[in-house]
């Protein structure tokens, strides 16, 4: 017999009738907010970043380097010795194409994104008053 939640959100007791529950939409964060407050400074300092625009920022630059690549092969050996260059430099084993970090660096802010909102990092130091906070919003 099932228990728990069913693909139907239905929930399944062995010993009772189904209930519906309810699952509400994430809501997607749209920001990526960065809070930075010193000993020396007064206030705290927010840098924000919008997500979405992140995102399309790394989707049009591997489309740019696969065009420019394309039309310019020359182009292509310098970014292919390149991506060799930081690969021997960080000892990736693995086939590492400049295009596909973009992907995935895509699809990463992505799947950041759908998690909603949340607090990724929070670092204090009390006694010298500095303050860092990472958050989705």
């Amino acid at each position: 017999m099932l228990t728990g939640l069913t693909l139907m959100g239905d929930s399944v007791t062995p010993a009772g009738p189904r209930r519906r529950t309810r699952r509400a939409p994430g809501v997607p964060s749209f920001f990526l907010l960065f809070t930075l407050k010193l000993p020396d400074m007064r206030f705290r300092v927010p840098i924000l970043v919008p997500l979405f625009v992140l995102e399309d920022l790394l989707e049009s630059a591997a489309i740019i380097i696969s065009v420019f690549g394309f039309l310019f092969p020359s182009a292509r050996r310098k970014i292919r010795l390149d991506t060799e260059q930081f690969k021997s430099s960080f000892r990736f084993s693995e086939e590492l194409d400049m295009i596909t970090a973009l992907d995935l660096g895509s699809e990463l802010v992505k799947e950041l994104r759908s998690y909603g909102r949340f607090t990724l990092l929070e670092v204090s130091e009390g006694s010298q008053g500095m303050n860092l906070t990472l958050r989705f919003i």
